[in-house]
Parts: C-alpha cells; structure tokens; sequence
C-alpha cells in the first residue's frame, strides 16, 4: 500500500515568523503537494501573529491538536518542523507523539526525511521520544 497515494484527510498547518510575512506562497505549495498525493484538504490551520509572540498566542495550533485528537484528519502536512513549533526538540517530540497517538501521521513539506508516513521514520521518532523522557 502506498501511504503517499492513499485518498488521506489532510490537515495544513501554518505559522508566520515575522510581522511581515504572509502565509500565501505556503499555502499555495502545501495545496499543490496534498493535490499530487491525491489528499483531502480538510482544514487550514493558519498562524498570521508572529511566533515571538508566544505559545499562548497560538490559537490555530490549540485548534489543530484539537481537531487531530477527534481524527479530523489523517495526515498533518507543514512546510517544516519549525514552522510547528520554535520551542526545541522536546516539545516538537510531544507534538509529534501526541499526533501518532491518535493516529495521525506528520509530514514536513521542506524536509520529507521527517515524514511519519514513512514507517522507519515513525520508528526513529518514537525511540528519540522515549529517550528523551
């Protein structure tokens, strides 16, 4: 079975990282990869306040885990792991096993080695995970 090809539910996460920034250009390319991979686009979660301004800002990324947790989608797609979160390793590990707890895969559009898609990546994740804690 190829996962990449699979009619997945596809959650599209996005953060600015200055003032300036727009999310478009992401949008636009993240919409283009679910649309080669034959996913479902069924909700963009979309950051437009700066990530200097704190977690507690950051309502779309509350939203999402939400949502992952009820199984909305299958797949969470961001351009990159930073992009989810800027508050080191570890939490980025919580993010990430919070989302395969529920069954929800990650896939990072700028660095695809970090797909938990892929079964050995998902294993790697999960044995740093529990080395961490």
């Amino acid at each position: 079975m190829d996962t990449l090809r699979e009619r997945l539910r596809c959650g599209v996460y996005l953060r600015v990282s200055t003032d300036e920034q727009r999310p478009e250009n992401q949008v636009r390319e993240l919409r283009a990869y679910a649309e080669r991979r034959g996913w479902t686009i069924v909700e963009e979660y979309v950051e437009t306040e700066s990530g200097r301004q704190g977690r507690a800002t950051r309502h779309e990324l509350d939203r999402m885990l939400r949502d992952a947790d009820r199984r909305r989608f299958d797949v969470l797609l961001v351009w990159d792991l930073s992009r989810l979160t800027r508050e080191g390793i570890r939490m980025a590990l919580t993010y990430l096993d919070r989302l395969d707890a529920v069954g929800v895969a990650f896939v990072d559009y700028n660095d695809p080695h970090l797909s938990t898609l892929d079964p050995a990546m998902r294993e790697l994740w999960v044995n740093v995970s529990r080395g961490l804690k």
